[in-house]
């Protein structure tokens, strides 16, 4: 039961990532199902490949070879001259060097592999990023538009209280000014969303003129645990697990320096042929290689040393870069969390206020020009409420992104 327990407390680490809901279910099973169509990380996966038939080679017994003697001039023996030999010889590594030369490259693929899964996060996070601000754009579209509706409706009873001489006209001028403001920015955030579907579409590798996915609404959502996230982060990064199996790479591979400077062996057969009809004559061959220069061993050992204390050392630093990163992206959310309730806040008192304003307008108890600075407040509010929910969903995509899953 006790074997269990680090085992169910990884899977509840990242069943509580799995909660940080990235995105929408829609659209994140349409990033996922894209990811692998992506030119470098296809790239990678046939590196790991050629990873894997490298230490194939790399385990495998060295070439055997073949030699023969012909004799110009046969050497007289005691049975007739010998006249050629041909000898066949296996080279014998000292054992254990194949295994360890290729557990080093498949260490080496398995490492490649988990940085995959990371890059694979990086790019989901680029997507989806993307997504976010063709979103918020799309719902910015929307907001331009209901207001630029309703600033033309308000200049209607603006141009007919003028012609009925209970308006200035200078406030028609005044609404006219903000509606070409408006204008102005729905046609930039139009434009925007063009751009923003090419680099949704370039980032998965699809044609530009893919239609990108589209969901009714973003709803906020609920804040994990700091403490259980970050401990997930650090538990199953895979940028962490790739550098932790390159500094096992490396260890095997002093393993293999070190086996590899002691004798190995060679084994084979001779034979060798006798003419005048003696007889012919086969010998067994054994042979030692003696690695009498031993410095040379020794310097190849310490250089992966050296690379295994390098991957200790880079793995020291990736923990305190993904406890800063996950510090500051934290901060991001809970300030977009913050201001994503005050604007909620303020809109309803914008809205309130508006009708306020607009009832006295009609009364003639109060200027016109609060009614546009009214709007413009809500205007902006509501963009700021849009923002905020973005921002909510990039810090949260950007806090999974760590953990690499």
């Amino acid at each position: 039961m006790k074997k269990l327990k680090p085992l169910f407390g990884v899977l509840v680490m990242l069943f509580s990532v799995k909660a940080l809901a990235q995105l929408p279910m829609e659209i994140h099973q349409y990033i996922l199902s894209n990811l692998d169509s992506v030119p470098e990380i296809k790239a990678q996966w046939t590196r790991v490949n050629a990873l894997y038939e490298q230490a194939k080679f790399s385990g495998g017994l060295p070439d055997p070879s073949i030699s023969s003697n012909i004799f110009v001039k046969p050497i007289q023996t005691r049975v007739g001259p010998q006249q050629a030999a041909i000898s066949a010889t296996q080279p014998i590594p000292f054992p254990g060097t194949l295994k360890s030369a290729r557990k080093a490259w498949e260490l080496e693929a398995e490492a490649l592999k988990h940085y995959i899964s990371w890059q694979r996060a990086t790019t989901y996070t680029r997507a989806a990023h993307t997504w976010l601000d063709y979103t918020y754009t799309i719902v910015e579209i929307q907001i331009l538009s209901e207001h630029i509706n309703l600033l033309k409706t308000l200049q209607r009873v603006i141009k007919e209280r003028i012609a009925g001489g209970s308006e200035k006209a200078y406030n028609y001028l005044r609404i006219q000014m903000q509606i070409e403001e408006y204008e102005t920015m729905l046609e930039v955030a139009e434009a925007k969303v063009k751009s923003l579907q090419i680099a949704f579409n370039r980032i998965l590798s699809l044609p530009d003129t893919t239609q990108v996915l589209l969901i009714d609404s973003l709803i906020l959502p609920v804040k994990p645990d700091s403490t259980i996230v970050l401990d997930s982060i650090l538990s199953v990064s895979p940028l962490l697990l790739s550098t932790e199996l390159k500094k096992q790479a490396n260890e095997a591979r002093k393993r293999n320096a070190r086996l590899s400077g002691l004798p190995s062996f060679k084994a084979g057969l001779s034979y060798f042929i006798i003419g005048n009809g003696g007889p012919d004559a086969i010998a067994p061959t054994l042979g030692i290689r003696i690695p009498l220069y031993r410095k040379k061993w020794k310097a190849l050992e310490n250089r992966y040393e050296l690379a295994a204390l390098a991957d200790s050392l880079s793995l020291e630093n990736q923990v305190n870069f993904l406890t800063e990163q996950f510090t500051i992206r934290w901060w991001s959310l809970s300030k977009s969390i913050d201001q994503y309730f005050l604007y909620n806040e303020l809109i309803t008192l914008a809205k309130h206020t508006r009708q306020m304003l607009i009832a006295a307008y009609s009364g003639d108890e109060e200027d016109f020009v609060e009614i546009l600075r009214i709007d413009r407040d809500l205007l902006n509010y509501s963009l700021n409420k849009q923002k905020a929910l973005t921002e909510i969903y990039k810090a949260l995509v950007s806090i999974y992104e760590l953990t690499g899953k």
